[in-house]
């Protein structure tokens, strides 16, 4: 899953465990009694659990506990997405990724100290990011905080990682001015409708505009014209 690239072995397992539990009838069930239907201690489990509650509680989501080692369990999509999308947002490599990108200017040491983390801990976090771009031959320079390589490849990456974790919103809702691709967007939608989303849309117009901003160009296309001509004028 593209998602468990931002995501700790401790942030994967409360996934699982949310996975796991789908098939699960609602209704009460002990931590002890799940701790030998899952396989696992009962220590490591209760503590798990207490820190899925205490997310699901900032959250303003129902909690786990109805005492204090038995649970209420009652499969819910919704929630359920909403606490995959939190851990996602909340990691460290989501967290650089964004920074590289609406704040090209941020070093490294400052980063760390926004995220309480030292350099180590930063470079162990992102692995799995650098190893999953290096295979589309994209590095990811951790000192300059920078994306290189095919930039095409790059925006795409951006694109998906921001769509996956809050369809574009945690960009929207920084704060630099993004009216210029809200008009944009208007107008395109009113020459020639498209069916994608209007907010897959916005983000494609952002992150292309962040990233000529920093002058990081696409390649010439390799075609006079766009198929679609009568869209040309806008874009330009």
């Amino acid at each position: 899953m593209f998602r468990e690239l931002f995501l700790t072995k401790r942030q994967q397992k409360k996934i699982h465990f949310f996975k796991l539990m789908e098939g699960y009838p609602a209704g009460e069930y002990s931590v002890r009694t799940l701790s030998q239907k899952l396989d696992c201690s009962y220590q490591s489990l209760l503590q798990m659990l207490q820190e899925i509650n205490e997310t699901l509680i900032k959250l303003n989501e129902t909690p786990l506990f109805v005492t204090t080692s038995d649970i209420y369990w009652e499969s819910d999509s919704n929630r359920s997405n909403k606490f995959l999308i939190t851990q996602v947002k909340r990691s460290l490599p989501y967290r650089f990724l964004l920074t590289t990108l609406y704040r090209p200017e941020q070093e490294l040491a400052d980063f760390c100290k926004e995220t309480f983390a030292s350099e180590s801990t930063v470079l162990r976090r992102m692995r799995p990011v650098i190893d999953y771009l290096a295979e589309c031959s994209i590095r990811v320079n951790l000192s300059k905080m920078e994306l290189t390589g095919h930039e095409a490849v790059i925006r795409l990456f951006y694109i998906k990682a921001l769509w996956s974790a809050s369809l574009g919103d945690d960009l929207v809702k920084c704060e630099l001015d993004f009216t210029a691709e809200e008009n944009l967007l208007r107008d395109l939608m009113s020459v020639f409708p498209l069916p994608i989303h209007t907010k897959l849309i916005r983000l494609m117009l952002c992150v292309c505009r962040l990233r000529n901003d920093q002058k990081r160009y696409l390649n010439e296309a390799p075609f006079d014209d766009l198929l679609f001509s009568q869209t040309t004028p806008l874009l330009d």
